[in-house]
């Protein structure tokens, strides 16, 4: 007879639901001898938590962070993997979402160390609130009492591909002129470096330079109150609880607003992103092809945990089925950017009411909505950590990354100052925590010591891709 086969060899075929066959593709290319290598490798996968411009802000930060700091490490030792190559997936609400596009759209066009930071924190940092308003008290002001459709009256007039009528277009074309600025402003006409936040979602991992992770940009139907994801994978039954898919949503019906208009409807990276960052009235509820609307994607739950959730636990079948639970390691990076309730800061304070004062009754059903969509999103987090907390091997399995705030509003809209900027940046930045500053603000020196603690446990797993000598 012949000898038993090891675990691995024996297997010859991986689980068939579309997202563990995109992993299971994704191992073999990034790591060709994964099945017999004997040494762990990670894979990230990020939970980036909404929040307006704070959120995009600190998500780009943290990400660009991330992949800075580990190219560095790469470059003093070569063979060592970085950030990007063991990242496979970031789920998104609101201005993560935003971020988590930046991001991606900057590492397919080639940005890397600390080139890609501030690339993200410049486009990010422009005010992008000035065109919303705009937006909203002039053209879609006159849309709201027009009984004609301008957007189509106006195509069809100057044969423009996009005509600005309503604050939301205004919001995507700003982050486009942005990424236009910062990313492709005098580099010629390449075409591999057109503006990737204004070209189809689709096409950003078709040509990209370098991979970027794959995208679940989560929204919230008006309609039946589900999940509605946006994501270059397609999002299946099987592998999400009551999902719809939105590139599903798109393909079938017929885009009017481009230059083909007998072709399917494609959106843009703006587009995608923006359908999870409807932020409540800075932007209107998106109508989709059907009839059915969606807004922010915090309406569900804000973490980006639950759809993170669900790819670890397709990732999880893939290397179950591989016999290689002890040697490919999901790692779940939670970004969060909400400074907290027990914030000291004076005016975020000045105006909360105690339990059951002014006007409770009136008050009550509002509030628990609201808190109720904070509550799933803290109970998908914690199921992402208790899940990762099962696992067997040894390691930090859950890390995450947060902000304080002390005398600086962080904010919730689509600008920010220049002292905002920087308070997010210190939050990951070792040279602020050594600096004489760091004594005058406790709390932010115990984020920031945190951030860079998980920084140093990334690095630590990725410590174990090099080659031995």
């Amino acid at each position: 007879p012949e000898p038993p086969k090891s675990p691995v060899s024996s297997i010859s075929t991986d689980p068939a639901t579309p997202v563990a066959k995109a992993f299971a593709r994704w191992l073999d290319q990034r790591f060709p001898n994964h099945r017999t290598e004997t040494h762990r490798r990670p894979v990230f996968v990020v939970a980036a938590e909404g929040g307006g411009i704070r959120a995009a802000y600190w998500t780009a930060t943290v990400l660009g962070g991330l992949q800075e700091q580990t190219q560095e490490a790469q470059l003093a030792r070569p063979g060592q993997g970085d950030f990007n190559s063991h990242l496979f997936a970031i789920s998104g609400v609101s201005g993560g979402s935003v971020g988590a596009s930046v991001y991606s759209a900057l590492v397919a066009d080639g940005f890397w160390g600390s080139n890609l930071t501030n690339a993200a924190q410049g486009i990010l940092g422009m005010d992008h609130l000035a065109p919303n308003l705009g937006a909203m008290l002039f053209t879609d002001f006159v849309q709201r009492i027009s009984p004609w459709d301008l957007g189509r009256m106006i195509h069809k007039a100057t044969n423009s591909d996009w005509p600005v009528v309503d604050r939301g277009t205004a919001l995507e074309k700003s982050w486009e002129q942005a990424y236009a600025w910062w990313a492709v402003k005098g580099r010629g006409n390449d075409p591999a470096q057109r503006n990737r936040f204004a070209d189809n979602f689709s096409r950003l991992w078709k040509d990209a330079l370098v991979e970027p992770p794959s995208l679940f940009l989560n929204g919230t139907l008006v309609d039946s109150g589900n999940r509605f994801v946006v994501s270059n994978l397609p999002v299946t039954p099987e592998e999400f609880t009551d999902v719809v898919e939105g590139m599903g949503t798109f393909r079938p019906a017929q885009d009017w607003l481009s230059r083909d208009g007998a072709g399917p409807m494609e959106v843009r990276l703006s587009t995608a992103a923006h359908i999870s960052a409807r932020f409540t009235y800075f932007s209107p509820a998106g109508r989709l092809p059907d009839g059915r609307r969606v807004v922010d994607g915090g309406y569900f739950e804000n973490s980006g945990s639950a759809t993170a959730l669900e790819v670890i636990r397709q990732m999880d079948e893939v290397i179950r089925a591989r016999g290689l639970t002890d040697r490919i390691v999901p790692i779940l990076i939670k970004i969060s950017n909400d400074p907290g309730h027990d914030s000291p800061n004076p005016k975020r304070r000045k105006h909360q009411a105690e339990p059951g004062m002014l006007l409770s009754e009136l008050r009550s059903p509002v509030e628990a909505l609201l808190n109720t969509r904070a509550a799933r999103g803290k109970f998908s987090e914690m199921s992402a950590r208790n899940l990762q907390a099962s696992r067997k091997s040894p390691g930090e399995e859950y890390l995450e990354f947060g902000l304080s705030e002390h005398l600086v509003p962080l904010p919730l809209g689509w600008t920010i100052s220049r002292v905002a900027a920087s308070e997010m940046r210190d939050q990951m930045s070792r040279k602020w925590l050594t600096g004489a500053s760091a004594e005058r603000d406790s709390r932010k020196y115990e984020q920031t010591e945190s951030n860079l603690d998980a920084l140093e446990k990334i690095q630590s797993w990725l410590n174990e891709t090099a080659p031995a000598k």
